[in-house]
């Protein structure tokens, strides 16, 4: 019997190669063979404030003109620290700050340059907690009157529902089951002291979802883009409407008692203890303070686009979180700057504080939730 003689492999090489030059051309999509140009850069870490005596090392990333990107080795940038007092940085990207304030750290690649403003805070107060469960990009934070915590994670999971996480005041959590409450897309979270009731905004399906100490759904609210929640003394709810620039009340059957317009895009809302209500105006950069039946008291400017508010137990000191700039402030109940403004590192989305002054931040950027003591 003949044998079929095999396909010769010093004859398939050279057919491949010359199939490869004269053929896979015609998909080329730089025909000139010319690399592709740089764009723009980037600076990051994105965090624009940091703890005086901290340092930070910076790092570029270019975008070129076939859409790659690619980082760039730090010694090749040229660096610029418009106030060095501040803080300086050295030629390959490293920076330590001296002293408060501001200043422009800007990156110089390719004949593009990039900057981003950075300003240097108090020394870190926070601790971090030390959890067996991880937040997974938390955005609301509420702290009930036995000083646990209830954290909002976003994540969607497969069965489209996020987790309310509720830890000690330490951030360990107490079992399964009685203490993860699942939602839609969450948001902004809230607990009655009176009934142990939690509130969860849902944005999307305009419902505020409510369940019993035990995690037991009940009978939601129905409103109107929700985004943050708080609860009064007197078991009372306050919603903002993200999308219509409202406040909105309601008992706690429900039951609408009052609203009334404000200004920007409402995003977090607190109370004390006297019925004034706080209101973070996302988009003016503004804290708004009413009382409870919506006579207009107060307003004052903050940096950044504030997204969360808590009031202490005292009523004496706000707290507003400033996502943009990555920092927590401290007001007086007028609006008087009083100590701070700290670095939180990454995005804080909400804020709250327990009966002690303990404050409570979440950091979405880096799934963690901060907690520091009265200031």
């Amino acid at each position: 019997m003949t044998k079929t003689p095999l396909f010769p492999i010093t004859l398939f090489v050279p057919i491949l190669i010359f199939l490869l030059i004269s053929g896979c051309g015609h998909g080329n999509n730089n025909p000139t063979n010319q690399p592709p140009t740089l764009i723009s850069i980037a600076v990051s870490p994105a965090a624009r404030s940091i703890p005086l005596g901290a340092t930070r090392q910076f790092g570029v990333t270019g975008t070129y003109s076939d859409g790659s990107q690619q980082s760039v080795q730090a010694s090749l940038v040229a660096w610029n620290s418009t106030n060095t007092g501040v803080m300086n940085i050295s030629a390959g990207g490293a920076a330590i700050s001296n002293t408060m304030g501001t200043t422009t750290i800007s990156a110089t690649y390719g004949g593009v340059t990039a900057a981003i403003p950075i300003q240097v805070t108090p020394t870190d107060i926070f601790a971090i907690w030390s959890t067996n469960v991880k937040p997974v990009d938390p955005v609301g934070v509420a702290v009930d009157s036995s000083s646990n915590v209830y954290v909002a994670d976003a994540a969607i999971f497969s069965n489209n529902s996020s987790l309310i996480r509720k830890f000690s005041s330490l951030g360990i959590q107490a079992g399964k089951g009685s203490t993860t409450l699942t939602s839609n897309v969450v948001g902004g979270v809230a607990v009655d002291n009176i009934s142990g009731n939690v509130y969860v905004t849902d944005y999307d399906k305009n419902l505020l979802n409510i369940y019993n100490p035990l995690g037991t759904p009940l009978t939601p609210f129905v409103t109107t883009a929700p985004a943050g929640v708080a609860v009064d003394s007197h078991g009372n709810v306050y919603v903002t409407d993200a999308a219509n620039n409202y406040l909105y009340i309601y008992n706690s059957s429900g039951a609408l008692i009052t609203s009334w317009s404000t200004t920007g895009v409402p995003s977090g809302v607190a109370v004390d203890a006297s019925g004034n209500v706080y209101v973070a105006d996302f988009s003016g950069r503004m804290i708004w303070k009413y009382a409870s039946d919506g006579t207009y008291k107060t307003k004052w400017s903050t940096t950044g686009t504030p997204s969360g508010v808590a009031v202490d137990p005292t009523g004496t000191k706000v707290y507003v979180v400033d996502t943009y700039y990555y920092m927590l402030r401290e007001y007086d109940s007028g609006g008087n700057s009083l100590n701070g403004p700290w670095s939180t590192t990454g995005w804080p989305n909400a804020v709250a504080v327990d009966p002690s002054g303990y404050v409570y931040v979440v950091d979405a950027t880096n799934n963690k939730v901060l907690r520091c003591p009265p200031q």
